[in-house]
């Protein structure tokens, strides 16, 4: 959610919050997924998440071309929430 409300005119302060949950969630998503051997795609795909929103290194573009990073980032994690309900059930 932070990812596609990040489309806003929010404050820098939000941008940064953005990059420490998305490289956490990211990070640790990634981390799960590759050690259990399921969906390793998808493992991959947050592993590259973790790196382009990881706080320390930061990956410096133009706002426009982040607001649509920003939204094409939200897939991965919309995809991972729909096939883990599927699991579920």
């Amino acid at each position: 959610m932070m990812l596609v409300a990040a489309v806003g005119p929010w404050p820098y302060g939000y941008f940064m919050l953005l990059r420490l949950v998305v490289c956490g969630a990211a990070a640790l998503l990634a981390y799960s997924l590759l050690q259990r051997e399921m969906f390793r795609g998808l493992g991959w795909a947050f592993a590259a998440l973790a790196l382009l929103y990881n706080p320390i290194f930061r990956v410096h573009f133009e706002r426009e071309f982040w607001m649509v990073l920003n939204v094409l980032s939200a897939v991965p994690f919309m995809i991972f929430g729909w096939k883990s309900s599927q699991l579920r059930r």
